[in-house]
Parts: structure tokens; sequence; C-alpha cells
């Protein structure tokens, strides 16, 4: 006679496992770059330029790291824009969130006053 316990500690049946289905191949996608200027051209300063990078997948443009990775960031290009312009759109949207646009801007003295 079997008990209980001696059931429950019985190795279970090893049941067939369905066959894993393949993944479609990933396409990889084109990394453009797009120029966002941070910082203006005044009084002899040649003002502060960031590089960011974007995908585009049909209508839809995505910012990415150099190496194509994603930061999350996707917008639909809207009728009359570029893929570019949708990219500079949202960089320069990144940077204010990072707070990169309203730093503290240091001026040469003028001489005025």
């Amino acid at each position: 006679m079997v008990d209980d316990w001696q059931k429950a500690i019985a190795p279970a049946e090893v049941l067939p496992q369905p066959a894993p289905k393949p993944r479609a191949p990933r396409v990889k996608r084109e990394v453009h770059p797009v120029f966002v200027q941070i910082g203006s051209c005044l009084n002899g300063d040649p003002g502060t330029v960031e590089v960011h990078f974007y995908t585009v997948n049909g209508d839809v443009v995505t910012l990415t790291e150099r190496n194509g990775k994603s930061l999350g960031k996707s917008a639909q290009i809207y009728e009359g824009q570029t893929a570019q312009t949708t990219a500079r759109v949202m960089a320069r949207a990144l940077d204010k969130q990072e707070g990169n646009i309203n730093r503290k801007i240091e001026y040469q003295s003028q001489g005025y006053a």
C-alpha cells in the first residue's frame, strides 16, 4: 500500500514539451543622427549642439542610443513633417526634461553700464 506522502514525493511524469516557435528575424533599423542646438551663438561663443539618434518604422519615429537601443520615446510623423523634424522636436523636449535647455548661460562682460 502506497501512502499519500509517498505519492507526493514520487517523481512527476515528464510530459513532452511543445517545440519552441521560431522567432521572426530581427530587422536592424537604420539609426539616423539629428542635431539640436541647446545654446545660442553669442559674442564669440560658438554655442552648444547635441546629437541625438533616431530610427523610423513606417510613420513612427523612435529616439535611440547610437547603437539603436530605444530610449522609450516614440512619436508619429504628422502630415507635412519629416522624420528628422519629428526627431528634433522630441530631442528638444528630452533636453528640456533633462534640464539642459534652461541652464544658466555665461556671457562675457562687454564693459557697458
